[in-house]
């Protein structure tokens, strides 16, 4: 009974320890003068100045994908949501493209390397 309740507290303590390490999402600014303040659900709540809202660096407590939300604690210490739109973030989304290849007519076509406006990461797949 005792190795049960050891194991169960062990696996308690590596899931609740791997779900903050997920969270190390920070705001490193604010792009806009005026943030919406939002509820769970996306509504808005009020607009502030972001002078009202902590210095940039800050902790995201919670993320709401779906939504594009993330919660912060406010200079006050209650927790809010802000859009993801008015905040600069560690973390963006990754979005995965595929290279479009260029058709080719000439042999001198091949000294060009245009990536049809993907940008120098397209690996020419």
């Amino acid at each position: 009974m005792l190795k049960k309740i050891i194991i169960g507290l062990l696996c308690m303590w590596m899931f609740s320890a791997n779900a903050e390490n997920n969270l190390t999402m920070r705001i490193l600014s604010y792009e806009a003068d005026q943030v919406e303040i939002l509820d769970a659900e996306g509504k808005v709540l009020r607009t502030v100045d972001k002078t009202a809202l902590p210095e940039p660096d800050v902790a995201v407590i919670q993320i709401n994908e779906e939504l594009e939300l993330v919660q912060i604690e406010d200079s006050q210490g209650q927790p809010v949501w802000l859009d993801m739109y008015y905040l600069r973030l560690s973390e963006g989304k990754q979005v995965a493209l595929k290279c479009i290849t260029l058709q080719t007519s000439l042999a001198s076509d091949h000294q060009e390397a245009g990536t049809m406006g993907l940008g120098g990461g397209c690996s020419g797949e």
